[in-house]
């Protein structure tokens, strides 16, 4: 374990192997349900920062809230990276919220490897079919392999279909599951039309597969897309569904998903039926017997529970 300093207290960083160890993905599922009850309480989201620079962008997340603070600071990669690399790398500083110093430095990667498909197993649990078992997953990378394992948690998963845009990739990651006693294989887009699930994972701008191909009680789970000007689901699904976002706030300020049809007249602001906050309370119940779409930007705060709570588990193995 590497550490820096803390005065005179040594500053842990924790990484991959530390965060997997403290966090269990069911765990961060239970931790982020409880943190959306509580959403209310969090006060406004800081802006977060956006950067170009050469090969993709440099984003900054931080937060202050229910008591806590920190920030995210990563890259992300325009394309795909070499074998072996994340698309996404960073670190995250958790700081003591009453001393203003750093508590734990986390590897930000393996948080959002956790935090994403955790919110996404957070909003299955209230928006997808109780007996789903069907999931197709659209990429390969680590966010894929996770909403397998999230939606595996809330949802008696048996079928899973990867679909990529590299066939050999989706054979490896299919292999894998099947390895893990998942029906699993590789397959093409239009395996969404036997789905009760469907997640995507990709970088792509322009939307992965056809909409009009989704049954009419599919759940619809998209986190790849983070800008005004991409999207990975069509306007068909837009248009065909109950939407359900995190914040009205962060969605309409960045998730082109939403924004591309919303500004064309395909659908309107009324279309976003509830925000997570909103449906984790029972507030606005969405019946799940219906064509439903999560849409997923990343919000700062859940960054910061997940970092707080690994911390927490960390400093009471070693008090």
């Amino acid at each position: 374990m590497a550490t820096s300093t803390r005065g005179s207290r040594p500053v842990p960083f924790l990484g991959a192997a530390a965060i997997d160890q403290l966090m269990p993905m069911p765990d961060a599922i239970t931790l982020l349900e409880g943190a959306w009850r509580s959403a209310r309480e969090a006060g406004p989201e800081i802006p977060r920062s956006v950067s170009p620079v050469p090969g993709g962008q440099l984003l900054s997340m931080p937060a202050a809230a229910l008591g806590g603070l920190g920030v995210k600071i990563i890259t992300v990669a325009a394309g795909d990276p070499a074998p072996g690399i994340p698309r996404v790398n960073g670190v995250y500083v958790l700081f003591d919220a009453a001393e203003l110093t750093v508590r734990a430095i986390l590897d930000a990667a393996s948080i959002t490897r956790l935090r994403t498909p955790a919110v996404s197993a957070v909003a299955a649990k209230l928006l997808a079919m109780p007996g789903a078992e069907a999931l197709v997953v659209f990429g390969t990378g680590i966010q894929a392999r996770g909403h397998v394992t999230a939606m595996a948690s809330v949802r008696p998963i048996r079928r899973v279909s990867i679909v990529s845009r590299q066939p050999a990739a989706a054979s490896a990651l299919a292999g894998e599951l099947r390895g893990q006693g998942l029906d699993a294989r590789a397959e093409g887009r239009e395996a969404v039309a036997e789905a009760d699930i469907v997640c995507t994972c990709t970088a792509s701008p322009v939307p992965v597969f056809d909409g009009r191909l989704l049954g009419p009680f599919a759940h619809v789970t998209a986190v790849g897309s983070f800008q005004p000007g991409t999207r990975e689901v069509d306007d068909y699904t837009a248009a065909h569904s109950a939407i359900v976002v995190e914040t009205r706030a962060a969605a309409l300020a960045e998730a082109g998903d939403i924004l591309i049809p919303l500004r064309s007249g395909i659908i309107g602001e009324h279309a976003i039926v509830a925000d997570l906050s909103e449906l984790v309370t029972g507030e606005v119940p969405v019946d799940p017997a219906q064509r439903t779409l999560f849409k997923s930007v990343g919000v700062a705060f859940e960054d910061l529970i997940i970092a707080q709570e690994i911390a927490q588990r960390h400093e009471a193995d070693h008090a």
